[in-house]
């Protein structure tokens, strides 16, 4: 479409002809799609095939991995086969949802980094007898990979990262080798970012956009009138708005029912995975929707409901694993006995 033939496919063309990415400062798909992560995979696919198979980066590599990793991680949870092939298909059913396959920006290639890195996180031998060094390393790694890929990745990422590292630290009690790994992941995110940012300063004018400026966007020059609605609504209109519009239907409201029951029947961790990416996605969600134009619905879907899928596949693997183990422990059956016995059965 329009979008893909104006900003992502030019890009990587670009990057092909000159060997870099090359200053294109008046190019708002270039700008709004963030640090160009998702056009060094396409230039790497346009290396050996053509634009007709540009969508194997999202729809072909990408989420093979996220299968591999939704069994890996279903698997160390300690699910039988039914279970893990049911929550293999029920990811599977991600990409044929309306009006998510409309470019090729990242959006699969996200999830996958978010995946490995509640994979990384969720570990049963994640202890702080380990090398700081080494967590830090892989982590910083993976959710640098994943604000490179598409700048909309940024606040989920944060949150998730702050909320675990907060409860890493209290499980710790804030010994010296958790308080270096949270200092120094952060600063190893930056580090990894860094090129990538001063790329985009060198191209549209800013390091990081919006948070740190809007760079050469045609709406800095002129009297243009924004792309946005969000200063023509209250907080609580748009409160209002979000709940209504997102919350309220499908798979948003499903995540948060899920969620709180996963909340209360969730065995505490010393990182607190399940814990931190669905609170850490809901809120960061909101947060995406706040400050983005509320007249525009069907796109507004494509930027947090990859993370919103993420999230919800870790919560219901999360009760899967819950119900498991109390089929295991009680010998229920059937659906309904399995989840009596999970609800009632965690406090004994």
């Amino acid at each position: 479409v329009m979008d893909d033939l104006r900003g992502y496919f030019l890009l990587p063309k670009q990057m092909l002809e000159t060997g870099g990415i090359t200053a294109d400062p008046f190019n708002s798909m270039r700008l709004g799609n963030g640090l160009a992560g998702q056009a060094m995979l396409h230039a790497m696919m346009l290396v050996v095939f053509d634009f007709f198979n540009i969508l194997l980066v999202e729809f072909g590599v990408s989420l093979i991995i996220c299968v591999g990793l939704v069994w890996s991680i279903a698997t160390n949870r300690g699910l039988s086969y039914p279970w893990k092939w049911a929550l293999v298909l029920f990811f599977l059913c991600l990409p044929y949802y309306p009006s998510l396959v409309i470019n090729t920006s990242s959006f699969i290639s996200g999830m996958l980094m978010l995946l490995a890195l509640f994979a990384f996180l969720d570990r049963e031998e994640f202890s702080s007898t380990q090398t700081p060094v080494r967590n830090l390393l892989v982590i910083g790694l993976l959710a640098s990979c994943a604000i490179a890929l598409k700048t909309t990745f940024l606040p989920p990422v944060f949150m998730i990262l702050a909320l675990s590292y907060i409860c890493y630290l209290a499980s710790s009690r804030f010994k010296k080798a958790a308080v270096l790994e949270t200092v120094s992941v952060a600063m190893f995110v930056l580090i990894m970012l860094l090129p990538w940012m001063l790329s985009l300063l060198n191209s549209s004018g800013t390091m990081l956009n919006p948070l740190l400026g809007t760079g050469y966007s045609e709406y800095n020059y002129g009297n243009y009138i924004s792309d946005s609605q969000i200063g023509g609504f209250s907080l609580s209109q748009k409160l209002t708005f979000i709940w209504l519009t997102f919350f309220s239907r499908d798979t948003y409201l499903m995540l948060l029912i899920a969620g709180i029951i996963g909340a209360i029947v969730a065995r505490p961790r010393q990182r607190i995975a399940p814990h931190a990416f669905v609170l850490g996605i809901l809120v960061s969600s909101v947060a995406v929707l706040l400050n983005a134009d509320l007249s525009k619905p069907p796109s507004l879907n494509r930027y947090i409901y990859g993370v919103v899928y993420v999230a919800l596949t870790v919560v219901i693997m999360e009760l899967m694993a819950v119900a498991s183990r109390h089929s295991r422990l009680t010998g229920s059956t059937t659906p309904g006995r399995i989840l009596f016995a999970s609800l009632t059965g965690l406090k004994k």
